[in-house]
């Protein structure tokens, strides 16, 4: 029906259809509109009820990964992301508006409800409101368009339409996520509703109403002039196009995609009202966007759509005057789950504890891996494929002595805590002086990774025990000190495509030195970033637990790159340090929150590694003036993820003759060594880690 005829016929049909045939005895008479009735609070519900969902419950502060479709339970804790942050030095896109008047409009010239109304349930029919007070009216609407920095004009960009704008916690996640190459390089175009809400109003109108009225206007009404305004042009690829909204936006984002899935292919919604809200009354689907889950996903054929959904476990529940069974958002969402898992649909359901509908806090913690799964197979420029690392993101392998003193789990931990820089591909352990022999040095890894709540994710692997030396000539055999380690290695390496692997000890070099020696043909795929040594001075405690090891590296023509430590020395990693208050102050409680607490090294339990850190740091000996302990090897993760905290040098590749350094001017091998070290800003970025984690991949 045209939308100007029937909101001109609306006073005088809808007392027509209530007393005619069988729907209303002629007798009766029309009940009154009514006020909306005061929402109580909504009960919390159990994601394990009885008939909702089989869903994996994943460690408090967790999001789900983005590479897995799925039921997960996240919660109660919610952290915002660090990609829903302004961070300096990321290109910031632009972002302009303008304003729409229904006066222009051909699809939705305007109505409203009368303020302090709503609407009557009908004698006859408990799943039809009827509404008397809703007229014709005009209004306008603010359109705002996000333009990243790295689109270049003339090109066909992609585009992500979202609901009830603007919306800037978008265009922020966009600046972040775009710039670390997890998402392409989109254009946003988030548009405000026509007003009201609910049944009778323009908003409900717009995006309750099924069919593809909604998806029409915005492709004939508002994407040419975003076009025309701000010189850019939109790809006609519906799988370059995505929609997003949250409550009856979200259900229009399902809605437009699902009416015309020539026009888009991608919906991302928060506590969507897949319920009975449509108004007027549709004999095609007269139970509104109920119909989603109870007929039209299980009766019609797949469509090209992948959705991704959140409900909160006090979302809405009967919040108006109807009872008529479709009025429970959570349930809505445990069937469009059921239905969409059940036609073998690309989806992925977050079920939320501790939250309410459309949830601000849910939604910062879990916009950037959304929007992330959401465009998981569309193309992004300057990413690597399959076999090399995630877009915007290293591959690295972690060695590390991890029971030996403090600084190695701190390392570990912001390595996990940093997935928007690093793909981590490996844990390997090896054993030096301190610590205790290998069992000791994994068991500590592992606390680390399970402190992560990664322990499903990532397997510590167990490497050498003794030394280069006493290994060698044994490599050839099927099990070697260290065998297992030094497989995975080669193994990782190997999968590598363009994109070197990063190895990163932060302990002894024989895991890596092994590796090399078994398959030399890894060198050119590897980049080695050891922390140790005191160059050009003697000693150093790395070093000198295996100088062999060292010195057949320096013998190869692998990149390697040393991390300096030079005890004492302002240009070390040795500046990079905490006391004991300011790990006190900033690391109780941080990190995501597991539910079985692990046992620390030194006793007690901890279910946050931010606690257990604290923890470390009590039964450690400080030095210096103020006391404090260094983060050595932390001070490698963090120039690995930014280069830009220290200074590089060039040299030619020295020889080490009886622990001693010796210059080879003439080496046309050369090495890089890191030194002076930003400590401000890595702590820094160390501790807003902790505060907002990124879990690795």
């Amino acid at each position: 029906m045209n939308v100007r005829l029937l909101i001109g016929l609306l006073a005088t049909v809808l007392p027509t259809m209530a007393q005619a045939g069988s729907r209303t005895p002629p007798t009766a008479a029309l009940p009154q509109a009514t006020s909306p009735t005061t929402r109580s609070a909504p009960p919390t519900r159990d994601p394990r009820t009885p008939g909702f969902v089989t869903a994996k419950e994943l460690p408090d502060g967790f999001v789900p990964p983005v590479d897995a479709d799925g039921n997960f339970i996240i919660g109660p804790t919610h952290t915002p992301a660090s990609e829903t942050v302004v961070h300096e030095g990321v290109p910031r896109g632009a972002v302009y508006s303008f304003t729409m008047n229904s006066s222009d409009s051909q699809r939705f010239p305007g109505i409203a409800r009368d303020s302090g109304t709503f609407g009557t349930v009908s004698s006859t029919d408990p799943a039809t409101l009827v509404v008397t007070t809703s007229h014709p009216t005009p209004y306008t609407r603010r359109v705002a368009v996000y333009v990243p920095a790295q689109y270049i004009p003339g090109t066909s960009a992609p585009f992500i339409v979202g609901a009830d704008g603007p919306d800037p916690l978008l265009f922020t996640a966009l600046d972040n996520l775009i710039a670390q190459k997890r998402v392409p390089a989109m254009i946003a175009i988030s548009i405000g509703n026509g007003g009201g809400d609910a049944q009778g109003s323009e908003r409900a109108l717009e995006y309750d109403t099924m069919s593809g009225r909604y998806a029409e206007f915005v492709e004939t009404e508002v994407l040419p002039l975003v076009e025309r305004q701000y010189n850019v042009k939109l790809t006609k690829d519906p799988e370059g196009r995505a929609t997003m909204g949250g409550s009856s936006g979200g259900s229009a984002a399902f809605i437009m995609a699902w009416y015309h899935p020539e026009l888009y292919h991608r919906v991302l919604a928060y506590s969507i009202t897949a319920i009975n809200q449509q108004w007027p009354h549709n004999a095609e689907t007269p139970h509104g966007a109920w119909e989603f889950h109870e007929r039209l996903i299980p009766n019609n054929p797949v469509k090209p759509i992948r959705v991704w959904m959140e409900v909160g476990d006090k979302d809405f529940l009967n919040p108006n005057v109807m009872r008529d069974g479709m009025h429970d958002w959570v349930v809505a969402s445990e069937n469009m789950a059921r239905v969409l898992a059940a036609k073998g649909y690309h989806y992925q359901f977050v079920f939320a504890r501790n939250a309410a509908h459309v949830d601000q806090r849910v939604k910062e913690q879990t916009l950037p891996e959304a929007l992330e799964w959401l465009w998981r197979g569309y193309p992004i420029e300057g990413s690597k494929g399959a076999s090399g690392a995630a877009p915007g993101r290293m591959r690295v392998l972690l060695d590390t002595d991890a029971n030996n003193e403090v600084d190695d789990q701190h390392a570990l931990a912001y390595m996990l805590f940093s997935g928007n820089a690093f793909d981590v591909v490996g844990i390997t352990v090896n054993r030096t002086r301190g610590g205790g022999d290998i069992e000791k040095q994994a068991e500590e890894a592992e606390r680390v990774v399970r402190l992560a709540g990664l322990e499903h994710r990532f397997v510590v692997t167990r490497g050498a025990n003794g030394s280069f030396d006493e290994i060698a000539r044994h490599v050839d055999q099927r099990d070697f000190d260290g065998a297992a380690a030094v497989d995975l290695i080669i193994r990782r390496a190997h999968e590598s495509s363009g994109q070197p692997l990063v190895l990163l000890p932060i302990g002894k070099l024989t895991n890596i030195a092994l590796a090399l020696k078994k398959d030399p043909s890894i060198a050119s795929k590897v980049r080695i970033v050891w922390l140790g040594s005191n160059y050009p001075e003697p000693g150093e405690y790395n070093q000198e637990n295996d100088e062999s090891a060292l010195q057949y590296i320096l013998d190869t023509n692998t990149p390697f790159e040393i991390v300096l430590v030079r005890y004492g020395a302002p240009s070390g990693t040795a500046v990079v340090r905490a006391t004991r208050e300011e790990i006190r102050a900033k690391m109780p409680g941080k990190g995501p929150r597991i539910k079985e607490p692990i046992v620390g090294r030194n006793g007690g339990q901890f279910t946050t590694f931010g606690d257990y850190s604290v923890d470390l740091f009590e039964h450690i000996t400080l030095d210096g003036d103020p006391p404090s302990r260094a983060l050595f090897d932390m001070a490698a993760v963090a120039i690995v993820k930014n280069p830009a905290w220290a200074h590089a040098v060039r040299i030619p590749s020295p020889r080490l003759v009886d622990g001693k350094w010796v210059a080879r001017a003439d080496n046309p091998r050369s090495i890089i060594l890191w030194e002076n070290f930003d400590r401000g800003a890595i702590m820094k970025d160390f501790y807003e880690s902790m505060e907002r984690p990124v879990l690795a991949r």
